[in-house]
């Protein structure tokens, strides 16, 4: 067993975007994928993957964003275990409240947090809101 895998250092946070009537991802959704495939590969699994993305206005399919999210990374080879479950959320406020209620349930203090370029400061404003200092949060953008 690889050392890196026998700990969770921490979690990989994809916020959602949208998805087509067939569930094929935006490509904004498929960079913020990929991105976080690219970090979860840096840390050789020791971080875990935490998709994003209910059903709304971004997605008018009877599946959550999320699913299809998992459904990406386990094709570029992204482990099933290394995938936390999904949070169910509809914007960004929601992302940052549900995210957190899974990342105290794992007991996770380090995150990196995966965004666009033109919301990178948002996002950050609103992790930090929910987030007390005890966490230890990077945001990237694609």
């Amino acid at each position: 067993m690889n050392f890196y895998k026998k700990f969770m250092s921490g979690a990989i946070v994809i916020l959602g975007h949208q998805n087509d009537a067939s569930g094929k991802l935006s490509d904004i959704a498929v960079k913020r994928a990929r991105k976080a495939y690219d970090v979860y590969l840096r840390f050789q699994g020791g971080y875990k993957i935490i998709p994003t993305g209910g059903i709304g206005a971004f997605n008018r399919t009877d599946t959550d964003h999320g699913l299809y999210l998992m459904k990406y990374l386990r094709g570029l080879g992204v482990d099933s275990s290394d995938i936390l479950q999904y949070a169910k959320s509809q914007n960004a406020r929601e992302e940052a409240l549900f995210t957190k209620v899974i990342v105290d349930r794992h007991k996770v203090k380090n995150l990196i947090v995966i965004t666009s370029d033109y919301l990178l400061l948002r996002t950050r404003l609103l992790f930090q809101s929910f987030y007390t200092d005890q966490y230890q949060m990077n945001f990237l953008a694609v």
